[in-house]
């Protein structure tokens, strides 16, 4: 079943017309010179899967920094990995742990697993400068971020990012693969096969997440992106694409304003499989790069 009916990305833009925010001025894409994106897709995956021993391993005890965010929330981040995997560009891939709690209220910490990809050798950088690298948007050298949290038997994408400089060029595609190998590590014994899920209601990024296997978490969810894609009259656009119903006061609809928006979650099942599974994800990788997919964001 075509969940999005045919359309891209511009067709449904145009849909909007007349209700649409000024969007920021685009940055220029920067194209960096990976010779074989499917290699280095390889080596991200194969990373993502050595994290998660260390990720096993690391408790909250074991933690060096504490910072208390103004919310009061206790976060403690672990270096678990920080490697060299493109020596020709050259990319530093980072993996961490991150234990966050909120004081006011929880006892046990949640933990989440952070991946971010930066151009340049970073292995040298002390662990205070890569939280400084990885938490910054505006960043120069970060190409991607991506965080994922367990709930339960299943697991969700809180945030992802592409530096908007290095999009349209498969990097967002190759961490959703990344992310998908370290959750069959994770759920290795369970059995049931777990999902992963991520809400958002930018438009690019709903398309993004359909190529790359995302279907709505249920028919409310699909009906919701039914009226997005159809250019529903009492829905309209703001900020960084994000959907709004109308009713939302013109100067709210930024892309902050996760209570206002009009977001749809989507769903993929993570078959846990062998390395045949492990192949045919590096494959997909390399196709979403030959296509250079506009909505890899």
């Amino acid at each position: 079943m075509d969940i999005l009916q045919g359309r891209n990305f511009d067709e449904v833009l145009g849909l909007y017309e007349g209700r649409v925010s000024t969007q920021e001025e685009d940055v220029g894409i920067e194209k960096l010179p990976v010779k074989d994106k499917k290699a280095l897709a390889s080596r991200v995956f194969e990373s993502a899967r050595r994290a998660n021993v260390s990720f096993r391993a690391v408790k909250p005890e074991d933690t060096l920094l504490r910072e208390v965010e103004p919310n009061f929330i206790e976060r403690k981040p672990v270096l678990l990995s920080s490697e060299l995997i493109e020596e020709d560009v050259p990319i530093t891939l980072i993996c961490e742990k991150v234990f966050k709690r909120d004081l006011r209220s929880s006892e046990v910490p949640d933990n989440y697993f952070e991946m971010a990809l930066l151009r340049g050798d970073y292995r040298p950088v002390p662990f205070s400068r890569v939280r400084d690298l990885i938490t910054s948007e505006v960043h120069d050298d970060l190409i991607a971020d991506i965080v994922v949290k367990k709930v339960g038997n299943n697991f969700r994408i809180p945030h992802r990012l592409i530096g908007p400089k290095f999009r349209r060029q498969g990097f967002g595609s190759m961490m959703i693969g990344a992310i998908e190998e370290f959750i069959k590590k994770e759920s290795e014994g369970s059995e049931k096969m777990p999902d992963l899920g991520m809400e958002t209601s930018q438009l690019d990024v709903i398309f993004w997440l359909v190529n790359n296997g995302f279907v709505p978490d249920g028919e409310e969810e699909q009906d919701k992106l039914n009226r997005i894609i159809n250019g529903d009259e009492e829905l309209c656009i703001g900020e960084r694409y994000n959907i709004f119903p109308k009713t939302v006061p013109e100067e709210a609809r930024v892309h902050e304003n996760f209570s206002g928006n009009f977001a749809v979650k989507f769903v993929k099942k993570i078959d846990r499989g062998d390395d045949e599974n492990v192949v045919k994800n590096v494959e997909g990788v390399g196709m979403a790069v030959d296509k250079v997919l506009e909505t890899d964001v």
